[in-house]
């Protein structure tokens, strides 16, 4: 039995995946299994699986229906047989201490390692790690399980013991497209009883730019309500296991959460529906915003949510006007202005946004 499983799942991704294989297959820790899942992927990555599983003993290459990356992962997690599970985007690729540095050599049979990672792209490069090394059990560190870090959040950068997984039915949710990778890391955080985080820094994370980021594809409102129900179990679970009582440390996620709202309803308006059915999601979105004014009773010191704020309690509130004002700050566009029909309406929120972002 091989100490890791690295599952890699894998969509059209025949520009990266090269790079990523051959990351993994140097490292400096060998006894791993590499799953390649090929998710029905239409360009040539399907062959370059194959290519690598009929060269290498280590290397297994799958290929499934089309059914989603959280699918993709679930198969991995039915084939893998390592002790650990470890998860890999395909378009992602790690230096070659990345395993190594998860210190399970040093620090026997624990439940969960983590580490941190590089975010590379749009010409930057930035580190997101934890401020120390350290092993905890049973601890109530707030940046631990705080689940506006990314490192937490993400099922990457992290060893997940297989039999925990296994024994609990621990799975990615298939049915959901917004934070189906969270949802599973917080499952798994309900059973952990021993952690390690490294300072490490060996994942690197490639961003490829706003339109293939998350809040730039739509995502209905059901789903993001039914993300937010189910963090807010396993985070109750979480905290009546370990006694957590003070969860001020959780304002930056319900900030973010703000937004993922916004981000969505922002899409239906450049979504190609007709303009009857914008109105009717349009209008699900403002009713539930209206009815969840305390949303925005964080993270005030926030321009967009100051400005949402103001628009929440305006009796022009069912204007698009004001939603388009949200764009602009938020967005940093000037998409907005199409809408607008008079000269004067611009010059008046171009003074606006003018005094209130840039004088401040």
């Amino acid at each position: 039995m091989p100490k890791i499983s690295v599952i890699i799942p894998i969509y059209k991704s025949e520009k990266f995946l090269r790079k990523c294989v051959d990351s993994v297959l140097s490292q400096t820790f060998k006894d791993i299994e590499i799953l390649l899942i090929d998710d029905g992927s239409p360009d040539l990555s399907g062959e370059i699986c194959d290519q690598y599983a009929s060269k290498y003993s280590r290397v297994k290459a799958f290929h499934i229906p089309n059914s989603g990356v959280s699918a993709a992962r679930n198969f991995g997690i039915s084939m893998s047989s390592g002790e650990y599970l470890c998860f890999i985007d395909s378009d992602d690729y790690v230096e070659d201490e990345y395993l190594e540095c998860f210190g399970f050599n040093v620090y026997l049979d624990l439940d969960l390692y983590m580490q941190g990672y590089r975010m590379i792209g749009l010409n930057k490069k930035e580190e997101k790690k934890f401020p120390q090394s350290a092993v905890y059990y049973n601890q109530k560190e707030p940046y631990i399980y705080s689940e506006m870090n990314f490192i937490i959040a993400s099922p990457c950068f992290k060893l997940y013991r297989r039999s925990i997984v296994v024994e609990n039915h621990i799975l990615f949710d298939e049915s959901i497209s917004l934070g189906e990778d969270h949802l599973f890391s917080l499952n798994y955080y309900c059973y952990v009883t021993s952690v390690y985080v490294s300072t490490g820094c060996f994942y690197n994370y490639i961003y490829h730019g706003s339109e293939q980021h998350l809040t730039n594809r739509y995502v209905s409102l059901e789903n993001i309500l039914y993300y937010s129900d189910q963090i807010e179990f396993f985070r109750n679970k979480i905290f009546a296991n370990l006694g957590i009582i003070n969860t001020s440390f959780l304002i930056p996620w319900k900030r973010a959460f703000i937004f993922i709202v916004l981000d969505s309803l922002m899409r239906v308006f450049r979504s190609e529906w007709s303009w009857s059915e914008k109105k009717m999601e349009y209008k699900k979105y403002i009713a539930y915003l209206k009815s969840n004014k305390k949303l925005f009773e964080v993270g005030t010191e926030n321009y967009s949510t100051k400005i949402l704020q103001l628009i929440l309690n305006s009796k022009l509130f069912n204007s698009f006007v004001f939603v388009y004002v949200y764009i602009y700050i938020h967005k940093k566009t000037v998409l907005f202005v199409a809408y607008l029909t008079s000269q004067y309406r611009r010059n008046f929120i171009d003074d606006y946004v003018d005094k209130t972002i840039l004088d401040s």
